[in-house]
C-alpha cells in the first residue's frame, strides 16, 4: 500500500471506530464482551 492508501484506510477506520463506539453506547450490555 502507498502511504496516500494507507492513510485513506486509517481515516475510515476511525471514522467506523467513532459509528461503533456510538452504538456501543447503545448496545454495551449485549455486545460489550465482543467489542474487547
Amino acid at each position: 500500500l502507498s502511504d496516500r492508501s494507507a492513510f485513506e484506510i486509517v481515516e475510515t477506520t476511525r471514522r467506523e471506530r467513532g459509528r461503533t463506539a456510538e452504538m456501543s453506547a447503545v448496545y454495551a450490555p449485549v455486545y460489550a464482551p465482543w467489542m474487547i
